[in-house]
């Protein structure tokens, strides 16, 4: 008699803990809010420069 395949991934089933929220400073929702804002207009930016365009400069910067 021939066994029943086991399924090649199970799903484990973890509680979630509901911790309070924390509150943050004002000054520092602030500065967390400009961040944010620069990195979506680099992203933005650099989603519509051409393929190849500053190739070579990312590269530099990444690896200094």
């Amino acid at each position: 008699m021939k066994r029943p395949a086991k399924p090649l991934y199970q799903q484990i089933n973890l509680p979630l803990f509901h911790l309070p929220a924390t509150a943050t400073p004002s000054e520092q929702r602030k500065e967390l809010t400009s961040a944010l804002m620069e990195l979506l207009i680099n992203a933005a930016e650099a989603e519509n420069q051409p393929p190849g365009n500053g190739a070579k400069d990312d590269e530099s910067e990444t690896h200094s």
